[in-house]
């Protein structure tokens, strides 16, 4: 994998997180008010988190970080590989969950945990390409 081809998706990241700012409204009643906004956020953030796991990959790929079990493996190498910090490799699990639920558990996300979320935790996804920018895939 090439570096180009991860700061190229890194930028496709970063684009999908300024259009869920972009969206997002200011308080709670307005996002359970307006479905299509909301459902355009909810795909947008499960693009994101998605393409967080993709780049991951791509990323140990490019270092020869080994071959990951599966999604916490990837992070887990990524700290090992001094890629990212070990609070943001906890924080992106957590994410995972919310990827989960969106995928499988559609109908039981609750509108105002996913908004909380939205609010209080977009910027770990945003961390996360700054580190991945920051790291040895720019040497």
């Amino acid at each position: 994998m090439e570096k180009k081809d991860i700061l190229s998706r890194l930028e496709v990241l970063d684009g999908y997180l300024a259009k869920i700012k972009e969206y997002l409204p200011t308080g709670l009643e307005e996002y359970r008010a307006e479905e299509m906004r909301r459902r355009a956020i909810e795909r947008l953030l499960l693009i994101s988190i998605q393409s967080l796991f993709d780049i991951s990959g791509m990323v140990v790929k490019h270092l020869e970080l080994g071959i990951p079990s599966g999604d916490e493996d990837i992070l887990d190498r990524l700290v090992k590989g001094r890629v990212i910090g070990r609070t943001l490799a906890q924080k992106l699990k957590e994410i995972r969950k919310i990827k989960d639920q969106l995928i499988y558990w559609h109908s039981d996300v609750d509108d105002a945990e996913l908004f909380d979320f939205l609010t209080n935790n977009l910027s770990n996804l945003q961390e996360f390409s700054r580190q991945i920018k920051k790291s040895k895939i720019k040497s």
